[in-house]
């Protein structure tokens, strides 16, 4: 299993206070990094030696947006992450919303919970199910 970092991008403060009480409870051995934004990301993931484990980025964003941040990372030679698993993780549950992640490439769709154990309980099986899954080492 990849050892690297979990990144959450996530634009809601008590979002991402959540998503950190969440990995503390579930003690996994990946560090958990947390964005408000994509630009911030795009940076951390450019100056970053190790790979990503997983990425999970909300759809609505400011600035770049979720859809744009992938893009940016399919076409951009230094950031190219096609091996590392990237997912949508938005409160928008519409089948175009679904369609146009998918068309850019994402490992995944899934809608927010609106409580701390349907939090939980999604990003759990997010990562367990990565965890047991291989990609390629790039």
């Amino acid at each position: 299993m990849n050892k690297g970092p979990v990144l959450i991008i996530i634009n809601e403060e008590w979002e991402r206070e959540i998503y950190t009480s969440i990995w503390e409870d579930l003690e996994y051995e990946n560090s958990l990094k947390l964005f408000d934004n994509a630009e911030e990301a795009l940076s951390f993931i450019a100056e970053e030696e190790t790979r990503p484990f997983l990425i999970i980025s909300d759809v609505k964003l400011p600035g770049i947006n979720g859809y744009e941040f992938r893009e940016k990372l399919l076409h951009d030679a230094d950031l190219k992450c096609k091996t590392v698993p990237f997912i949508f993780r938005s409160t928008i549950d519409s089948e175009e919303a679904i369609e146009r992640a998918h068309a850019a490439a994402a490992n995944g769709y899934f809608v927010k919970g609106a409580d701390i154990n349907g939090m939980r309980k999604n990003i759990t099986a997010i990562i367990e199910y990565w965890k047991l899954s291989r990609v390629p080492r790039g």
